[in-house]
């Protein structure tokens, strides 16, 4: 019984951050003429860069903190963002053509969005695990 609640946790977990995903990367179309999704097949696009990014992010973005703790500490946590900021030029890249994400502020901006998506989603589900 245990089991399939730890299965159950883990699917929701996936939610909460596909959701939260998908709900910055609709402001961030709506709101900058830098970010661009390819406008015939939006949903299964933004769909796509989700499950990248969320891939990335339990995988790549492990490695590429603890490599950069020095510059990291040396910064006072600034250099958070350029990990971040460097997993969508990734995302960008892999998907050329469908997905462009144009202009340094606008990639930094949506890096800040993701950051704060990524510890209000950590947080809630902590929240959730403790209960």
């Amino acid at each position: 019984m245990r089991k399939k609640n730890k299965k159950i946790n883990n699917f929701s977990e996936w939610m909460y951050y596909m959701l939260a995903y998908a709900l910055v990367i609709l402001i961030m179309t709506r709101a900058f003429d830098n970010f661009y999704i390819y406008p015939k097949y939006t949903f299964f696009i933004c769909l796509l860069i989700v499950i990248l990014l969320y891939i990335l992010k339990k995988t790549v973005k492990p490695v590429l903190v603890l490599l950069t703790i020095p510059i990291t500490a040396l910064t006072l946590g600034t250099f958070y963002l350029f990990i971040n900021l460097f997993m969508l030029k990734l995302v960008d890249w892999m998907l050329f053509g469908l997905f462009d994400l144009n202009g340094f502020w606008t990639a930094f901006f949506f890096s800040i969005l993701i950051s704060i998506v990524n510890y209000l989603v950590d947080d809630t589900i902590e929240g959730i695990k403790r209960r």
